[in-house]
């Protein structure tokens, strides 16, 4: 394997792999240390692509924003459950829930604009014959 980097070394240290010790260049070592968590973010966002055909840019970023944080709760959720010493759920099942106790959810309340009468003068633009 060659690396290139301007931090580190160019040497050689003893990791323990599963069965095996494997020799390794420092910059790997560095890269797999900082880098575990959003490597790991990025795999659990490619199990459930949220791409759609668009070309608006603001789309895909909503997407792809609304599926990170999807991934978040998992992980939260997961960790209270480890704790908790119970089931375990997955990102579909968690999503699943999420939008079914936001879609069923009784509105009893809904708030009223204030009677506030418009200025004339405001509905007198080129929109709106004189």
């Amino acid at each position: 394997m060659v690396t290139l980097s301007t931090i580190h070394q160019p040497q050689l240290t003893e990791t323990t792999g599963r069965y095996e010790i494997k020799n390794k260049p420092l910059a790997v070592i560095h890269y797999i240390k900082v880098m575990l968590g959003v490597d790991h973010l990025d795999q659990l966002l490619s199990y459930f692509p949220m791409r759609r055909k668009s070309q608006k840019w603001w789309e895909k970023l909503f997407f792809h924003l609304l599926t990170l944080v999807g991934v978040q709760i998992t992980i939260l959720l997961n960790k209270h459950h480890t704790q908790h010493r119970t089931r375990r759920k997955n990102l579909a099942s968690v999503l699943k829930e999420v939008s079914v106790a936001l879609v069923d959810k009784d509105i009893t309340y809904i708030p009223q604009a204030d009677n506030v009468p418009l200025p004339m003068d405001r509905l007198k633009g080129r929109h709106f014959q004189h």
